[in-house]
């Protein structure tokens, strides 16, 4: 009636949920500096963006869409290195950037529903750490 149970294991599961916290352990260690030593605060429309959290940073900038073919090089060396020092593979890194993504645009609407950003002027965005998206 019912199908055998082809899921992981307990022992499986458990090593799998620890790896995932050392991943997020590791994210919330990421330094500034590396591939990130040039970028000290990236646009997003009309917002100065002020990372608080460089994994944040670095995550937000490997998923620029046109960064894998205009510069390949940089894109590659960015994953390289957030994959070995978070131990992230390449569909975490670019699922956290893109919810870092999602959250500045809806940041985006919210202030200019407000008033707060008019036009192209630039202002500065204070961003807070992103929990990550794995």
């Amino acid at each position: 009636m019912y199908g055998k149970y082809t899921g992981p294991t307990i022992m499986e599961a458990g090593m799998s949920e620890t790896k995932q916290v050392q991943k997020r352990e590791r994210a919330a260690q990421f330094p500034f500096g590396g591939p990130l030593a040039e970028i000290n605060s990236p646009a997003y429309g009309p917002l100065d963006v002020q990372f608080e959290s460089a994994f944040d940073c670095a995550t937000y900038i490997v998923t620029a869409e046109k960064l894998p073919t205009k510069n390949a090089k940089k894109y590659k060396e960015l994953m390289e290195y957030l994959s070995s020092t978070t131990g992230c593979d390449d569909e975490e890194v670019i699922a956290h950037g893109n919810k870092v993504r999602g959250l500045l645009y809806f940041s985006l609407e919210s202030l200019r529903n407000k008033g707060t950003v008019v036009g192209k002027e630039k202002i500065k965005y204070p961003m807070p750490k992103v929990r990550p998206a794995f």
